[in-house]
């Protein structure tokens, strides 16, 4: 089983490589009719026909080999539907085609996700507490492009020590963050500080979590 702590696009269509620290673990041929997976059963038992995925994209194939599991579409994937077929499964990995654009309510909540990248396909359009829940998820990777951070987004995720809001965010809509028990930084790069539109993103953190923005705009984060 491969988890990591970085997954990297080269070139945006050819490779997908995946580092822990500074060593490369993988590289795989970037396909996106294909999802790379693994899981504490192997397969995860998906339905081939009733979700969208795309128009007319249904899934062609699901299997494991080498300890990594492939799901097949017969053509592009731009969604993750809702509701979705991978919440609650055990699954531990998964590498989301840059193509997909979309990640519905609860997509990946209350799996076994140790690390996730969102690619930079996904500007605003997340959906509400898709990765809720998910209590082993370590390591998070915001692509540029992400505008929006929706409701619950990451709540509860118990094991996210540090989380990057990227520069492009300019709404993060409430609780958030919130019951993140171990997140202990949170790096902002955004120059504009985002609209909060309720409630207290990072409630309920550890203790002397700090937030860390770009040096010359702590007066205007302390004012808004």
């Amino acid at each position: 089983m491969w988890t990591a702590d970085k997954i990297a696009y080269r070139n945006q269509e050819n490779f997908i490589r995946a580092y822990q620290g500074s060593e490369l673990l993988w590289e795989l041929p970037n396909n996106n009719k294909i999802f790379y997976t693994t899981s504490d059963n192997q397969i995860i038992n998906i339905p081939y026909t009733g979700y969208y995925w795309g128009d007319n994209v249904d899934i062609i194939s699901n299997t494991y080999t080498g300890n990594q599991g492939v799901i097949e579409f017969n053509g592009v994937v731009d969604t993750i539907p809702t509701p979705s077929p991978f919440r609650g499964t055990n699954l531990t990995s998964i590498i989301i085609p840059n193509t997909v654009n979309y990640i519905g309510s609860y997509g990946f909540a209350e799996t076994r996700l140790v690390s996730i990248t969102i690619p930079s396909g996904v500007k605003g359009n997340l959906g509400e507490a898709c990765f809720g829940k998910c209590y082993d998820l370590m390591y998070v990777t915001i692509s540029e492009g992400v505008t929006k951070l929706p409701q619950d987004v990451f709540r509860e995720c118990t094991s996210l020590t540090t989380i990057t809001i990227p520069s492009t965010v300019t709404i993060m809509t409430g609780t958030n963050f919130y019951r993140c028990t171990s997140l202990v930084e949170v790096i902002m790069k955004p120059t504009t500080p985002p609209i909060v539109l309720w409630g207290n993103n990072f409630d309920y953190n550890a203790t002397g979590r700090l937030i860390k923005v770009p040096a010359s705009k702590v007066n205007t984060y302390k004012n808004a």
